[in-house]
Protein backbone atom coordinates (compact mmCIF):
# COMPACT_ATOMS: atom_id res chain seq x y z
CA UNK A 1 0.00 0.00 0.00
CA UNK A 2 1.32 3.37 -0.95
CA UNK A 3 0.49 6.82 0.30
CA UNK A 4 -1.81 8.95 -1.77
CA UNK A 5 -0.23 11.99 -3.37
CA UNK A 6 -1.50 15.38 -2.22
CA UNK A 7 -3.84 17.12 -4.63
CA UNK A 8 -2.24 19.54 -7.07
CA UNK A 9 -3.38 23.01 -7.94
CA UNK A 10 -2.81 25.05 -4.78
CA UNK A 11 -4.06 24.93 -1.25
CA UNK A 12 -7.29 23.08 -0.71
CA UNK A 13 -9.46 22.08 2.19
CA UNK A 14 -9.22 23.68 5.60
CA UNK A 15 -5.81 25.22 4.99
CA UNK A 16 -6.77 27.09 1.83
CA UNK A 17 -10.22 28.17 2.95
CA UNK A 18 -9.83 29.09 6.62
CA UNK A 19 -6.30 28.99 7.96
CA UNK A 20 -4.49 30.89 5.21
CA UNK A 21 -6.86 33.91 5.16
CA UNK A 22 -6.66 34.07 8.96
CA UNK A 23 -2.87 34.06 8.90
CA UNK A 24 -2.80 36.75 6.21
CA UNK A 25 -5.25 38.92 8.18
CA UNK A 26 -3.19 38.55 11.36
CA UNK A 27 0.00 39.47 9.50
CA UNK A 28 -1.67 42.50 7.89
CA UNK A 29 -2.97 43.67 11.30
CA UNK A 30 0.46 43.27 12.89
CA UNK A 31 2.19 45.22 10.14
CA UNK A 32 -0.38 48.00 10.41
CA UNK A 33 0.00 48.18 14.19
CA UNK A 34 3.77 48.23 13.85
CA UNK A 35 3.56 51.23 11.50
CA UNK A 36 1.73 53.26 14.15
CA UNK A 37 5.00 53.77 15.99
CA UNK A 38 6.32 55.85 13.10
CA UNK A 39 3.39 58.25 13.48
CA UNK A 40 4.51 59.08 17.01
CA UNK A 41 7.34 61.17 15.62
CA UNK A 42 4.84 63.57 14.04
CA UNK A 43 3.13 64.42 17.33
CA UNK A 44 4.38 67.14 19.66
CA UNK A 45 3.73 65.08 22.81
CA UNK A 46 3.29 61.44 21.77
CA UNK A 47 2.64 60.15 25.29
CA UNK A 48 -0.32 62.49 25.62
CA UNK A 49 -1.75 62.63 22.09
CA UNK A 50 -1.10 59.21 20.53
CA UNK A 51 -3.96 57.31 22.19
CA UNK A 52 -6.72 59.86 21.41
CA UNK A 53 -5.51 60.28 17.84
CA UNK A 54 -5.33 56.53 17.25
CA UNK A 55 -8.85 56.14 18.68
CA UNK A 56 -10.48 58.98 16.69
CA UNK A 57 -8.74 58.47 13.34
CA UNK A 58 -10.41 55.14 12.40
CA UNK A 59 -13.83 56.66 13.11
CA UNK A 60 -13.11 59.68 10.93
CA UNK A 61 -11.77 57.46 8.18
CA UNK A 62 -14.84 55.22 8.32
CA UNK A 63 -17.17 58.22 8.24
CA UNK A 64 -15.38 59.71 5.25
CA UNK A 65 -15.49 56.39 3.37
CA UNK A 66 -19.24 56.03 3.94
CA UNK A 67 -20.06 59.33 2.23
Amino acid sequence: MGCAAPPRGGLTGAIGQTLLPGVLLAFWAFVGFENLTFLGRDLRDPRRHFLPVSAVAPGLYGASRSL
